[in-house]
């Protein structure tokens, strides 16, 4: 049984890294778009 809970944590923590990774990918690719559309937006908007 201690084999197997020990698989499946390391196989948990290999998903989180994952995920996390991917999940920063995902910020920056956003942040990425997001910021032409942003200045763009801003630019747009009338000064008051």
């Amino acid at each position: 049984m201690a084999l197997v809970r020990d698989d499946v944590s390391s196989y948990m923590h290999c998903a989180f890294k994952l995920l996390y990774f991917v999940q920063s990918l995902l910020k920056k690719k956003l942040w990425i778009m997001a910021m032409p559309l942003f200045s763009h937006y801003i630019r747009e908007k009338p000064s008051e």
